[in-house]
């Protein structure tokens, strides 16, 4: 996901937008989503907030048009750091064979109280994930992953951009999707930017 809190002409009134990507598209398409959205809204400057991939797409957005980016807000996100043809293989077969057992102790380290991983949310998120087009969707954003995607990565491009665009990097320090050394390295490539 990737929120947009966005300043409609009056500082005292602000609206937050949060997008979902429909389908898989490499993460300059997301952003061209994202900038037109912003359009769309008649949104001035905004800041841009995504956690894991939605980081990625708002920092691509943020590279595409900076002067539509107030600030930048970058959560455990991908993008930082190369993918490994490894890692999307691992992330495919546990994807591929996704059951509510399996999902479990993913969904789990995702809270930091594990009992806020209920029965009913894992059914529930097993089912999104395994619904009609899901493993299809899944296949393309993978196949990306393993070759396109370092294409994409925006490390080195946020340099460009570090004076006029505020950027934090906030991670989990038990983060197992996006190990938080992803958000240290790049702390220490962007000195400009905070880390929490």
């Amino acid at each position: 996901p990737l929120l947009v809190p966005c300043i409609e002409g009056r500082r005292t009134r602000q609206t937050e937008q949060a997008l979902d990507f429909v389908g898989v598209a490499p993460a300059a398409g997301a952003a061209g989503f994202v900038l037109w959205v912003l359009e769309a809204l008649r949104s001035g400057r905004a800041t841009l907030v995504g956690t894991s991939r939605g980081g990625h797409v708002a920092a691509a957005a943020a590279l595409r048009q900076p002067q539509r980016a107030e600030r930048l807000m970058m959560i455990g996100s991908t993008g930082l750091a190369p993918s490994t043809p490894e890692r999307a293989q691992s992330f495919r077969d546990w994807i591929m064979n996704l059951t509510p057992a399996s999902h479990r102790p993913r969904l789990e380290r995702v809270f930091s109280d594990p009992r806020l991983a209920r029965d009913d949310m894992v059914r529930e998120d097993v089912s999104i994930n395994t619904s009609p087009g899901a493993s299809a969707c899944f296949d393309r954003f993978l196949s990306y992953m393993a070759d396109g995607f370092n294409r994409d990565l925006v490390l080195d491009r946020l340099v460009e951009i570090a004076e006029t665009v505020p950027l934090l990097l906030f991670w989990g320090v038990e983060d197992s999707s996006v190990p938080v050394a992803v958000g240290r390295d790049a702390r220490a490539r962007l000195p400009q930017a905070r880390l929490v």
